[in-house]
């Protein structure tokens, strides 16, 4: 073999071992495994290029988190790793642990973050999916189903809401999704509010979808259009934005919505057992002063559903059925159908204070009489 041709082949070798290489590190951009990991200055790349992962510095802070954001709107955080647990400096590093968890390291290695997962599989990757969920799988299960998942950053969220993530309670293994806001503009730390329902108004840009049955409840939008990126902030002072991205335009965000816009957005105004009228005089009653009362039970329509924190799910139960059964349980505090649509069918017991507000809803409820002798509302 002359030595023109043993060049050549060594130029050819090199240059399909880079390529390779560079097509390996492309495909990857969006994942870690268990041998890689990332740190300050290194990000993750959804697929589409809408969200990164990485470290930042929130704000007027100098601390460093790791967090997600969209990819041409770098201020748009919407989750945060250590969100309790700031680093203090550039020397942070993002891995798979040996025990299948995800860990945030700092300088001298020590664990100030982890998912808390566990998994004996010896192939595991961290993947950024487009949607901006962060999730961990083991190799060879990435068909992007929940089901496989070892963990994900969407049953974990700080401040935002993202369309397909949870709000609410999965009763089989007790997980609760609510939103936490940050402490301020500087501090992705925990917050003074959290928030845990929606409005189920629809929108020509998004579809609200509530799910109730015996696993789990929960709240969720689906965009209409694709193209149309919007998420929903719970700010420092409290207030629920929706934002949507402003059409022509890939970093500026318009705010839709703020809430609360009104008194009774503000959970509890009237206290427990009353009503909160939104166009009320005065804003706060008693349930014994708004409808007739008759057969034990005080009825009220049009009403908000009383929070879901303890309560008895029976869609096979009629109306009638479940009046007995709340009347039989001194802990019963209402009553309703489940389901409104066709008529009504399903049971819902509640056994909680009943915190209520007036609005164009199709919902009908009891309340016991015997409740009625403890009602005091607070601002009447």
């Amino acid at each position: 073999m002359s030595m023109d041709t043993s060049h050549f082949i060594f130029i050819l070798y090199t240059s399909l071992t880079s390529f390779l290489i560079f097509t390996e590190f492309s495909k990857a951009a969006d994942s870690i495994t268990q041998t890689q990991s990332i740190t300050d200055g290194k990000t993750l790349l959804s697929s589409g290029q809408t969200f990164e992962l990485g470290f930042f510095s929130p704000g007027k802070s100098s601390n460093r988190s790791l967090g997600i954001w969209y990819k041409a709107a770098p201020n748009a955080v919407i989750w945060v790793a250590n969100r309790n647990s700031p680093l203090t400096d550039s020397h942070g590093q993002f891995t798979i642990s040996d025990q299948g968890s995800l860990v945030l390291l700092n300088q001298t290695k020590s664990i100030i973050w982890s998912s808390n997962s566990s998994s004996i599989g010896k192939y595991l990757v961290a993947q950024l999916l487009d949607s901006g969920n962060l999730v961990l799988y083991e190799d060879g299960f990435s068909n992007f189903s929940s089901e496989v998942y070892l963990w994900q950053s969407f049953d974990h969220p700080t401040d935002t809401l993202l369309a397909g993530m949870k709000l609410g309670w999965n009763f089989e293994t007790g997980l609760e999704r609510y939103l936490t806001s940050w402490k301020s503009d500087d501090d992705p730390s925990d917050g003074d509010y959290t928030f845990s329902g929606f409005s189920v108004l629809s929108h020509t840009i998004f579809q609200p979808v509530v799910v109730l049955n015996e696993n789990e409840s929960y709240y969720m939008f689906e965009p209409y259009i694709n193209s149309v990126a919007t998420r929903i902030t719970l700010n420092h002072s409290g207030v629920e934005q929706r934002f949507i991205l402003k059409s022509g335009s890939s970093t500026e965000w318009t705010i839709m919505y703020s809430l609360p816009y009104q008194q009774c957005d503000s959970y509890g105004f009237c206290g427990a057992n009353s009503i909160c009228r939104i166009s009320g005089d005065p804003i706060c009653d008693c349930f014994g002063r708004i409808h007739s009362q008759g057969e034990g039970f005080v009825r009220i329509f049009g009403v908000k559903l009383p929070d879901l924190l303890e309560f008895e799910l029976n869609k096979s139960m009629s109306l009638e059925e479940c009046k007995v059964e709340c009347f039989k349980n001194c802990s019963c505090t209402a009553y309703s159908n489940s389901d409104v649509r066709n008529g009504g069918s399903g049971c819902l017991m509640w056994f909680v204070e009943a915190i209520m507000k007036i609005l164009n809803y199709l919902y009908l409820i009891w309340i016991p009489l015997l409740l009625l002798q403890k009602i005091s509302p607070q601002h009447v």
